[in-house]
């Protein structure tokens, strides 16, 4: 599948459904259903870090998305970047990707991991929601 019909699939996800939080529901989803070569690069990590770190690079070995981890002094920024975009990402996709990282955080820790705040390079819309979500601003 292209980018292009990957991020149409996700477009039609939206309009197809009245949940404005089904992207935040389908993210861990797909942290638990994921392929087993997935499952233990990530679980056979030392850190959240590490695991990251090789959920990206086995994301780069099989789409062309690049999960990109960018630190600023104690803090780490987690970066979603689709290569051969030529457009935004859907709003749903985006949230699913966070939805996603959290949910391997949390499932992998077997704690209530919670980022420090979520910034999306959007318009906030249902605010609240993702407060509830992510357990953060």
């Amino acid at each position: 599948m292209s980018t292009q019909e990957f991020f149409a699939l996700h477009r039609g996800i939206a309009e197809a459904t009245n949940d404005a939080g089904f992207g935040l529901k389908l993210g861990p989803r797909s942290a638990s259903s994921a392929t087993t070569r997935f499952k233990i690069a990530a679980l056979s990590a030392r850190s959240f870090g590490d695991a990251v770190e090789r959920l990206s690079r086995y994301k780069q070995l099989t789409c062309p998305e690049e999960i990109r981890v960018v630190g600023r002094g104690n803090e780490r920024t987690v970066q979603f970047a689709w290569l051969l975009a030529h457009e935004k990402e859907p709003p749903l996709l985006v949230d699913v990707c966070f939805a996603w990282i959290v949910g391997i955080a949390r499932r992998g820790t077997g704690r209530p991991i919670n980022p420090k705040r979520v910034e999306f390079q959007r318009t906030p819309v249902h605010q609240e929601m993702y407060e509830a979500h992510f357990h953060c601003p």
